[in-house]
């Protein structure tokens, strides 16, 4: 609810209405509230990057052992829900099957915070806890796995697919 005050002039001027004209002059008044409060909170949410949903982003690396190169993959939804998989194929190979719909892939949800985001992963192997921050199309993100100890540091690219989902 809002409080509002009137002048003495605004308070005449209002007096002087007739019932039916002070009703609209309070109405008018009251939709100018809400269109403020609304685009303060548009400015608000505004103010958090969100990463991009019309592809994946991407962190390509050479496997330790030697056996060549792979990528980590991390997709977000509107929703915040985020998965991610690591991979030897392409985005365009693994956009079909890279899905929210697929249990056996690691799945968690995002919290922002201006660029900064954090999200914790879980999968039938375990959890991996990722924070870091949104910068354009790039992610910076530290991780910690809690599977095997592992700690990182990783900057993945975006890869944005078309509607069809081929590059």
């Amino acid at each position: 609810m809002v409080a509002c005050s009137l002048t003495f002039a605004q308070e005449t001027v209002m007096t002087a209405m007739t019932p039916y004209k002070r009703l609209i002059s309070l109405a008018q008044a009251a939709l100018s509230l809400v269109v403020l409060s609304a685009c303060a909170i548009s400015e608000r949410s505004n103010n958090n990057m969100f990463p991009r949903t019309n592809g994946v982003y991407q962190c390509s690396e050479e496997d330790s052992d030697g056996t060549g190169p792979y990528s980590n993959y991390l997709r977000f939804y509107r929703d915040g829900h985020v998965i991610e998989v690591s991979s030897t194929g392409t985005p365009a190979e693994i956009w079909r099957w890279f899905s929210r719909e697929r249990k056996d892939l690691s799945h968690g949800t995002l919290a922002l915070s201006g660029d900064r985001v954090s999200f914790q992963t879980v999968s039938p192997e375990g959890m991996v806890d990722y924070s870091g921050h949104l910068n354009g199309t790039s992610l910076m993100l530290d991780s910690v796995s809690h599977i095997n100890g592992h700690k990182g540091h990783r900057t993945y690219h975006f890869a944005k697919l078309p509607a069809d989902g081929n590059l």
